[in-house]
């Protein structure tokens, strides 16, 4: 067992060492390193797409009068696999898109909390209010593409850095235990 959780603990190592090279690299190139991150958003909006039209044939029969969520998945599909298969064009307009993503996701939450004004306990009215903040931070994305990009690409880097190099201590530490 000791065994197995040394040779685990240095795989480990090894892999947040290579992970705090690249948090390295996303703090010091922020606007380099989109073209990474334009691709990793591109396989969640298919996931998500997937998701949305999965559970759209899930929905009983009466409720999907309501819903929204194949056209929803439709479109996340489509614009997720052109990112992935046109990531140059799409990094350049990537802030754009995914203002204009925010903002989507935004009206739909909007029209579901008015379809749901009439249903008792359904918290309809946090639901508004977090739609229309969503909606204004998107709006600012798309106000400030370049400045959005490089902030959120410089933050991803420091909490990558961060949780790596406790990782790294960690693994130090359990090595050190066990030798």
């Amino acid at each position: 067992m000791q065994e197995f959780i040394k040779k685990y603990s240095k795989n480990t190592l090894l892999i947040s060492i290579l992970l705090l090279i690249l948090s390295i690299f996303f703090m010091l190139k922020p606007l380099s390193s989109i073209y990474i991150l334009v691709r990793l958003f591109a396989g969640i909006v298919v996931i998500d797409g997937i998701i949305h039209i999965i559970s759209y044939f899930k929905t009983p029969q009466e409720i999907k009068i309501f819903s929204f969520e194949f056209l929803e998945g439709l479109i996340e599909i489509i614009g997720g696999g052109l990112t992935l298969f046109f990531p140059e064009w799409i990094s350049a307009i990537f802030p754009i898109v995914i203002g204009l993503w925010i903002m989507l996701s935004s009206v739909i939450k909007f029209q579901l909390s008015l379809n749901l004004k009439y249903v008792e306990g359904s918290r309809w009215l946090m639901l508004l209010i977090l739609s229309i903040i969503t909606a204004i931070l998107g709006f600012i994305i798309i106000l400030n593409p370049m400045i959005s990009t490089a902030a959120i690409t410089a933050i991803c880097g420091v909490i990558l850095f961060t949780s790596e190099l406790i990782n790294i201590i960690e693994y130090i530490f359990i090595l050190i235990k066990l030798k």
